[in-house]
């Protein structure tokens, strides 16, 4: 079975592979040949069938949820600054430290984030989600305040204060493109 590929060649070492609209994107090394395309395509043709059946899947789930409003993303907004204010004073107490601001966002990239400067960003769509996985975000989040990294101290230190952080993460790599899909699609925001 043959499916829709776009092939994008450009400066970079390795090959990458996504799957949008049921049509594979497959960006590969500018010198790489034809053929050399062929043989992947070939070599790992039914991982790439079953990621653009889970875009479709996706997709399909998307279509049959409703767009996010304004006002709707402004309640979120108004949720998210306080339920952040909470959970991230709760954990910041737990590891002993302290913040600058928190700020609520709409972003299509991140869940959360915190600045060299010691402030907490959080996305309002977390707010759609259940509230152990964007709890697991201010603990993710808060824990950067001890730990500027993803090392294995970070992970030591967040599943100390956060033991179910793994499945909450697998959550949102499972359902946050759902949830950032609601938005893009929000004709009035």
């Amino acid at each position: 079975m043959r499916f829709n590929c776009k092939i994008i060649r450009e400066k970079r070492k390795g090959v990458s592979a996504e799957a949008r609209e049921g049509v594979l994107i497959l960006k590969v090394p500018l010198r790489m040949s034809d053929r050399e395309v062929d043989e992947i395509l070939k070599k790992h043709h039914r991982r790439l069938s079953a990621m653009i059946d889970g875009s479709r899947e996706r997709e399909e789930k998307l279509s049959k949820l409703p767009p996010i409003t304004r006002k709707e993303l402004d309640e979120l907004t108004e949720k998210a600054r306080m339920f952040f204010s909470e959970r991230a004073a709760f954990y910041a107490e737990k590891l002993g430290v302290k913040y600058g601001r928190i700020t609520i966002r709409s972003q299509t990239s991140r869940w959360g984030s915190c600045s060299t400067k010691g402030n907490l960003n959080f996305n309002c769509l977390l707010m759609l989600a259940p509230e152990e996985v964007a709890d697991s975000v201010a603990a993710h989040e808060v824990t950067h305040l001890v730990h500027h990294d993803h090392s294995n101290a970070f992970y030591e230190t967040l599943l100390n204060i956060c033991p179910d952080y793994h499945s909450s993460n697998d959550w949102l790599k499972k359902n946050g493109d759902l949830l950032i899909g609601r938005m893009k699609r929000g004709k009035d925001i």
